[in-house]
C-alpha cells in the first residue's frame, strides 16, 4: 500500500496538447515589401554557428538515463529506436515536407542513422546540430526561391491541383519535384488572397512578406530550440505523452496544473499546418464566446482592437503560442478557418479579452430538461463535468469547503432529486481527464465499493478501489463521451460499463490509459536550469483486463459529433502505445437488466431520431462538415475556387435557412444576414437525444433502484472483452 501511494504522489495530470497563457508579446511591425525588393531578412542573412552547449550535453545524458531506466513500459534503446529519433527529428524540424527531400533524407539516414542512438547515449549532439544547420540552409534556399518565382507570371486558369494536407506524405523526391510543390503552394496562396478581393500586386506583395516572416521564424534556430527539438523528438518517439520541457515550458506546464491561466482559454495542436483548436476551457473568453469549436484553424493573430493581422499559418506551435498569449484585459483577434472548410474559404474574425481561467469554471454544473414521450413529461437531470478536479492546495491547507469533482457532484445530484429527476446524464465530452483520486471517488458515487482500475507499473500491478461507502445514486443513469473525453474520464466511464450500471452515448474516447510523472531535472542538476521530463510510467487497464489505450471507450449508442477522427484521436500519433489485455479482477456487475435491453434501447432512439426533424438536420450539418474535412487538396483554377467557395457558403446558408424554418423564422439570403440575427443558434441535439434515452430508461425500469428485490443483486460477472 506504500508503494501504491507514493506511485500516486508521483502521477500528474496529463496534458493532451499546449496550453495557451498570458504574458508578455513582442510584435514586430515589418514595412511592406514588394517583390521588386524583397531582400533575405536579417536573420536569415546572417551565419548562426549552431553548437551544442557543455549544458546541454549533461542534460541529454540525464534525460537519456531516465528514459532508459524509468519508461513503462520499458524500451530497448537500441540502434532501431536511434533511427526512429532521427526520422522524428527530421520531421519536426520540417513537419509540413517543404523542404527536405527524399535524397537528402536518405543521406541523412545513410551518415547519421546507424549511430544515432549510440551518440545520445554518449552525449554526442553534433550530428543532431550538423542536421540543423544543414536544414536553416535548405530554408535560406527556399525564400530565394520565394522571391524569384513570385516575380514570374502565373495562369489561374490551367488545371491542376495543390495538396495541402502534407504531413503523412512521403517525403519529395529530389530537388527538381520541391520546386514544383513550392510553385503550387505560391498559386494556390495567390489564389486564396484573389478571392479575398485583392488585386495580383498586391497578393504578391502580402503574400512575400507572409512568407518572409515565416520563414524567417523558421530558420531563426538557436542553440535551445534546436536542442527542445531534439529532446521532444527523443521523448516523443517512445509515446505520445512522454515530454521534454525547457526552462520556459516547464514553466507554462506549471502555470496550466495550477488552472489559473491568464489567456484565451484554448489549447491548440499543430495539424495540417495549422494552429488547431483542440480544447475549449470551460471559463474562459474562447468558449464564452461561442464562437470558436474544437478543429478550428488559426490563420491569423493581430493585437489589440486595431493592430495589423499577421498570417501564422506555417509557423511552429510556439510562435503562434507567443502572438495570442499577452497582460489580462488586453485585446486580441483571432482568424479562424472553420472545421470543415477548405483553404481558401473567407474565414471569420473573433475578437477575444484575455482573462484569468479560475477553477470555478471547470467545476461540474447541473440542469433539468424536460422530455415528453407519450404525451407523458418527464424532467432528467444534467451534470456537465468539465474535468475531474481537486483544489489540492485548500485540502493540504486544511480548508473544511475546498472544491472537488466528488463532493460537487454530490451536492449537484442531491439538488436535481430534490427537483424530482427521472434519470440522470452525466456529461464527459471534452472531459480530458484529472484528478486520478477524484475519478475513483466519483465513481463510487454509482457503484459503491469496488475496484474502478487497474494500474500496471515496473511496479507490478495494482487494483484501485472506490471508497468505502454506500452507493449515492441509484436512479437510471447515462454517461455522455466524445474523442475528447480522455484519461480519467476513461477510467470513470469504462467503469460504469464494466459494471452494467450506466448507458454509453456518444462517440469514441479519446484512448489514452498511461500515466505521467513530471521529473524536475534541476534537481539532479542544480543551477543548469535544466526543465523537466514528462515521463509514462504506468498504463491502465479496465475491470475487466481490457485497455482503454489507442481503442478508447465505444459508446452502446452512437450519437453524432463534430469531432472529426482525422484530427483527434490517441491512435493518430504514430507512436502511441498499442492496445493490450492483462488478467481481469474480481468485480461484482450490476443485473437489474440494463445489458439485455441495450438493443431495445438502440431501436427506440433509431425510431425517435427518424420521426424527429431536428435530429436529422442536426445529422446533415455533421455529415456536410466532416465531408469538407476529409478534404486533402484544392484545385489550382481560380474559377473552379470560386465556384468552391460558393458551394460552400451555399451549403451552410442552406443549413441554416433549415433551422431557421424548423424554428419558423423568416429565412434570409446570405451568411452575413445570419450573422446579424440574434438568438440564433443550432441546438445540442445529441444532448438531447441522451435525455430521450434517459427518460426511456426510467419507463423501462433500467437501474438498482427500481428493481425491487435486486437493489443489491451483483455478483462477478466480468464482460467478454471487446476492446471498447
Amino acid at each position: 500500500m506504500g508503494n501504491m501511494r507514493n506511485f500516486l504522489r508521483r502521477s500528474t495530470v496529463p496534458l493532451l496538447c499546449i496550453f495557451l497563457f498570458a504574458g508578455s508579446v513582442q510584435l514586430s511591425n515589418a514595412a511592406p515589401l514588394s517583390p521588386s525588393t524583397a531582400q533575405p531578412s536579417k536573420a536569415l542573412q546572417r551565419h548562426v554557428s549552431l553548437r551544442p552547449r557543455p549544458s546541454q550535453v549533461l542534460i541529454e545524458r540525464l534525460v537519456y538515463a531516465e528514459i532508459k531506466h524509468n519508461h513503462y513500459p520499458p524500451v530497448a534503446v537500441n540502434r532501431r529506436l536511434g533511427q526512429i529519433v532521427l526520422d522524428q527529428y527530421l520531421k519536426d524540424l520540417d513537419p509540413e515536407r517543404y523542404f527536405w527531400t527524399a535524397g537528402a533524407v536518405d543521406q541523412i539516414n545513410h551518415v547519421d542513422g546507424p549511430h544515432f542512438m549510440h551518440d545520445l547515449a554518449q552525449g554526442n549532439l553534433r550530428p543532431a546540430f550538423a542536421i540543423a544547420r544543414q536544414f536553416e540552409k535548405k530554408v535560406k534556399e527556399r525564400l530565394q526561391f520565394v522571391y524569384q518565382t513570385i516575380k514570374v507570371p502565373f495562369h489561374f486558369t490551367t488545371p491542376g491541383t495543390f495538396i495541402y494536407v502534407r504531413d503523412k506524405l512521403p517525403w519529395v523526391k529530389n530537388h527538381s519535384a520541391l520546386n514544383q510543390v513550392w510553385r503550387e503552394r505560391i498559386k494556390s496562396d495567390l489564389i486564396t488572397l484573389l478571392l479575398d478581393k485583392k488585386t495580383l500586386p498586391e497578393a504578391k506583395n502580402l503574400l512575400i512578406e507572409r512568407y518572409k516572416t515565416a520563414l524567417d521564424r523558421i530558420a531563426t534556430l538557436s542553440n535551445q530550440r534546436v536542442f527542445d527539438i531534439l529532446m521532444t523528438a527523443f521523448a516523443k518517439s517512445l509515446d505520445p505523452h512522454t515530454s521534454y520541457f525547457s526552462p520556459l515550458a516547464s514553466q507554462q506546464f506549471q502555470i496550466a496544473m495550477s488552472l489559473q491561466l491568464d489567456g484565451i482559454g484554448a489549447q491548440l495542436s499543430l495539424h495540417d499546418g495549422y494552429a488547431t483548436i483542440v480544447r475549449l476551457l470551460p471559463g474562459g473568453p474562447a468558449l464564452a464566446s461561442k464562437k470558436l469549436h474544437p478543429g478550428d484553424r488559426i490563420t491569423a493573430v493581430g493585437q489589440g482592437v486595431t493592430g495589423p493581422m499577421v498570417n501564422v499559418i506555417g509557423w511552429r506551435l510556439q510562435d503562434i503560442v507567443e502572438k495570442i498569449r499577452g497582460p489580462k484585459g488586453s485585446t486580441v483577434r483571432i482568424k479562424i478557418l472553420p472545421a470543415g472548410e477548405t483553404p481558401g474559404s473567407p474565414g471569420e474574425l473573433v475578437t477575444l479579452v484575455r482573462a484569468t481561467i479560475q477553477l470555478k469554471g471547470q467545476a461540474a454544473k447541473g440542469k433539468v430538461l424536460p422530455v415528453r414521450i407519450n404525451h407523458q413529461l418527464y424532467r432528467v437531470g444534467v451534470i456537465t463535468l468539465p474535468a475531474f478536479y481537486l483544489n489540492f492546495q485548500a485540502k493540504q491547507d486544511g480548508l473544511k469547503h475546498y472544491r472537488s469533482t466528488s463532493r460537487d457532484m454530490k451536492k449537484l445530484i442531491r439538488k436535481l432529486t430534490g427537483e424530482h429527476i427521472s434519470a440522470l446524464v452525466i456529461d464527459l465530452r471534452n472531459n480530458g481527464g484529472g484528478s486520478l483520486a477524484e475519478a475513483l471517488k466519483t465513481t463510487g458515487l454509482f457503484i459503491g465499493h469496488g475496484p474502478v482500475v487497474q494500474i500496471e507499473s515496473a511496479q507490478g500491478i495494482s487494483v484501485l478501489q472506490a471508497p468505502r461507502s454506500p452507493i449515492f445514486y441509484r436512479g437510471p443513469l447515462i454517461v455522455m463521451v466524445n474523442r475528447l473525453s480522455a484519461s480519467a474520464s476513461e477510467i470513470f466511464t469504462a467503469a460504469l460499463k464494466d459494471y452494467h450500471r450506466a448507458l454509453i452515448v456518444g462517440s469514441r474516447t479519446y484512448g489514452k490509459a498511461t500515466v505521467q510523472t513530471l521529473i524536475p531535472l534541476d534537481h539532479y542538476l542544480p543551477g543548469f536550469h535544466a526543465g523537466e521530463l514528462k515521463l509514462t510510467i504506468a498504463k491502465f487497464y479496465r475491470v475487466t483486463g481490457d485497455s482503454t489505450q489507442d481503442r478508447g471507450v465505444l459508446p452502446q449508442i452512437q450519437l453524432p459529433s463534430v469531432l472529426s477522427d482525422r484530427i483527434f484521436g490517441e491512435e493518430l500519433s504514430p507512436h502511441a502505445l498499442p492496445w493490450t489485455h492483462i488478467q481481469g479482477t474480481k468485480f461484482h456487475a450490476f443485473h437489474f437488466g440494463l445489458d439485455q435491453k441495450v438493443a431495445v434501447l438502440k431501436h427506440d432512439f433509431g425510431r425517435w431520431s427518424l420521426d424527429n426533424p431536428r435530429y436529422q438536420l442536426y445529422v446533415r450539418g455533421i455529415r456536410y462538415m466532416l465531408h469538407n474535412e476529409r478534404l486533402t487538396s484544392v484545385p489550382l483554377s481560380l474559377q473552379q475556387r470560386q465556384e468552391i467557395r460558393k458551394q460552400q457558403d451555399q451549403g451552410k446558408l442552406n443549413l441554416d435557412n433549415a433551422w431557421l424554418r424548423l424554428e419558423h423564422r423568416p429565412t434570409v439570403s446570405n451568411l452575413s444576414a445570419i450573422r446579424k440575427l440574434k438568438n440564433f443558434h443550432i441546438p445540442d441535439m445529441s444532448l438531447k437525444a441522451a435525455v430521450y434515452l434517459a427518460a426511456q430508461m426510467y419507463r423501462m425500469h433500467l437501474s438498482p433502484a427500481q428493481k425491487t428485490g435486486q437493489a443489491n443483486s451483483r455478483s462477478r460477472t466480468p464482460p467478454s472483452p471487446d476492446g471498447g
